[in-house]
């Protein structure tokens, strides 16, 4: 079958696919199976194998995907298998898909590098940094694996203190588009600064896309973020008020409001 007859046999399933993904009594674990065995792509090996895991469970998952990779030795097959496995804490598997992606030789290993970076705490080997650095290094990612990498750099000077250097990063990726992310550390950076105004301007664009709490507690880690406590703990006290769940949220904040330094705060503000 050629590329041209397989890609126009393929398209009204992708689109059946991407238009029913929403509907439970279509089976997109039967749909994704066909379009994988006529498209042949990375794209719809990798679509296969997360319903497979979603229709059969991840042991299912892992054979298929072992087969696809042989196929395509596309890293992005196990790209979303490795998510999988960290929801079940198997750091183990994670690293082992990694491993297998990088020996067979993948030619887009940039697909592992946002579970490399965000896993860098669970697998000392990898390193934040040096991920970053290597990322930054390569002069073939694709546009958002590089904002992924300038950001995160941003992230580790502003952390090291160095907010010269990190606003420079942040100001050249705004002049290039709008980031929600890197505008909140845009915001902290002024924070630093004590320019309150220009951070609160940024901080409100996020308040449109999200619930009062939750642009509360946002506020309220940028002022920790810049080391000013007592007004973060102000704006997580409303959070709190406000009915923000400890349980539901953010692990490190969670921490911060079982704190006593915080105990004390609120039972000053009540």
């Amino acid at each position: 079958m050629t590329k041209i007859i397989r890609e126009i046999l393929v398209l009204p399933l992708r689109l059946l696919l991407l238009v029913t993904r929403f509907f439970p009594v279509v089976d997109q674990y039967t749909l994704a199976k066909w379009t994988w065995k006529i498209g042949r792509t990375n794209e719809d090996g990798c679509k296969v194998v997360m319903e497979t895991i979603d229709k059969l469970g991840l042991p299912a998952g892992r054979v298929l995907a072992h087969e696809i990779l042989t196929e395509t030795r596309s890293a992005m097959i196990v790209s979303g298998i490795i998510w999988e496995e960290l929801a079940e804490k198997n750091y183990v598997g994670a690293k082992e898909w990694i491993n297998l992606a990088e020996e067979i030789g993948c030619e887009d290993c940039y697909h592992l590098y946002a579970v490399k970076i965000s896993n860098s705490h669970m697998i000392k080997e990898y390193g934040h940094a040096k991920i970053v650095d290597e990322m930054l290094a390569c002069n073939y990612l694709p546009m958002e694996y590089t904002n992924m990498a300038l950001l995160n750099k941003a992230h580790l000077l502003f952390k090291a203190k160095r907010c010269e250097e990190s606003e420079e990063i942040v100001d050249h990726m705004l002049k290039v588009r709008n980031d929600q992310n890197a505008e909140y550390l845009k915001a902290e950076l002024c924070l630093v600064r004590n320019e309150d105004t220009l951070a609160m301007q940024l901080l409100a664009k996020r308040r449109k896309c999200m619930s009062e709490v939750d642009y509360n507690v946002n506020v309220a880690m940028a002022y920790y973020a810049a080391e000013r406590v007592d007004e973060g703990m102000e704006w997580l006290y409303k959070a709190v008020s406000g009915g923000y769940n400890k349980e539901e949220g953010n692990p490190g904040i969670k921490y911060i409001i079982e704190s006593a330094k915080f105990a004390d705060y609120c039972a000053m503000r009540n």
